[in-house]
């Protein structure tokens, strides 16, 4: 049997213009001439013709060759921390590759290890309008998080500004995130957002492009990371879009892959719910609660099972501890709220003064109950 190498695979899906069908019949050419990876590039036997490639498909695999040696540009690839994930690895997403129109190969950054393992986990896409309104954010801070917090599941991204860099805010807070990029690793867009994604990649997000390092963005490349999106998701959430929202193409590449699709109801008199409303009447899924979405997708909610169980351990050993009411509000306030809270913060939801407060977490401290992470405070483990 033919074996492609990983270099050989990398370096012609980066040739600009070669595409999944193209791709696919340069590897059917190579296979059935059987010749190396150096001799299709050396077209060796009018391979290239024989895929029925374009004269332009043609000039650019020689543009490709001037500027890069195929096993040397992999390499390149490492140096500037870009991991390659081929269709045929286990550490391939399984759910992208059940699509319809998977990439082959997949570019990625992360510090985390991508396994099996990692693939397990529930990827719940959110997506919206760039123009986010004060009801959208609210929308991510109460329900999303909510959401996030009961199922744990992993939030699928579009990385741009609005609905979609919010949302992946609040979901790196609680657990790994996972970026869809519409363009290479050599550029951001927006320009002002490549401090968050390198912030966010420290603290071990995920961002995935199927499109090499030197794409920029485009319309058409957009559109195409709608279709990825959609694919690595066991679900699609719609938090704002308006009427004609880019949004309700991600809905759709989730509706053509048989992966439920949810919507958020807003007011009538919101523009920016009135494609949240198109897809309710159209039979998606209506989430105003973290109750809605569980029954959505038909889940069992496993963690708030846990949460009663631990909940109700947690009272028998605080009890032995002799926490003051004011104590267990404090307490109360931080393991609600999941994340860290500053002094003020604090304060907004205890109404205790700002001596008293002092006092009463550092005896929480000094119980070993919670600790202090820079200027915030969060419960112990």
């Amino acid at each position: 049997m033919q074996q492609f190498s990983k270099s050989h695979l990398t370096a012609l899906w980066s040739v600009t213009g070669i595409g999944r069908q193209s791709f696919r019949r340069c590897l059917s050419a190579q296979k059935k001439a059987q010749i190396s990876d150096e001799e299709f590039w050396a077209n060796t036997e009018q391979v290239w013709q024989k895929a029925l490639l374009t004269k332009k498909q043609e000039e650019s695999i020689k543009k490709f060759k001037k500027e890069h040696n195929y096993t040397d540009y992999y390499q390149a690839l490492k140096k500037k921390k870009i991991r390659v994930l081929l269709d045929r690895e286990a550490a391939y997403p399984p759910l992208l590759k059940n699509a319809e129109h998977h990439p082959p190969v997949l570019f990625v950054k992360t510090h985390q290890e991508l396994n099996k393992t990692y693939w397990q986990n529930f990827f719940l896409a959110v997506v919206g309008t760039r123009r986010i309104t004060t009801y959208g954010r609210f929308i991510i801070k109460t329900l999303l998080r909510d959401i996030l917090l009961a199922s744990q599941a992993k939030l699928v991204s579009g990385f741009m500004y609005g609905v979609d860099v919010e949302a992946m805010k609040i979901a790196h807070q609680l657990s790994q995130t996972l970026g869809v990029l519409g363009y290479g690793f050599d550029y951001c867009y927006p320009r002002q957002q490549q401090a968050l994604m390198d912030k966010m990649l420290e603290e071990g997000a995920v961002f995935i492009s199927e499109y090499p390092p030197a794409v920029q963005a485009s319309a058409g490349s957009f559109v195409q990371r709608n279709h990825i999106i959609a694919g690595l998701s066991q679900a699609v959430l719609l938090i704002e879009g308006a009427e004609k929202s880019g949004s309700l193409l991600t809905a759709q590449a989730a509706i053509d892959e048989g992966r439920p699709v949810l919507a958020v109801p807003g007011a009538i008199s919101n523009p920016y719910s009135v494609a949240c409303h198109h897809l309710i009447r159209e039979g998606a899924n209506l989430v105003s609660s973290v109750e809605d979405f569980y029954l959505a997708l038909n889940l069992e909610n496993k963690n708030q099972q846990k949460q009663e169980t631990s909940a109700s351990a947690l009272k028998s050993s605080l009890a032995k501890l002799n926490l003051s009411a004011q104590e267990e509000k404090i307490l109360t306030v931080l393991r609600n709220q999941g994340t860290a809270l500053s002094f003020n913060e604090l304060i907004s939801q205890t109404q205790y003064e700002t001596a008293q407060l002092a006092e009463y977490l550092l005896n929480l401290q000094i119980k070993q109950i919670i600790q202090q992470e820079g200027q915030n405070y969060i419960c112990k483990n």
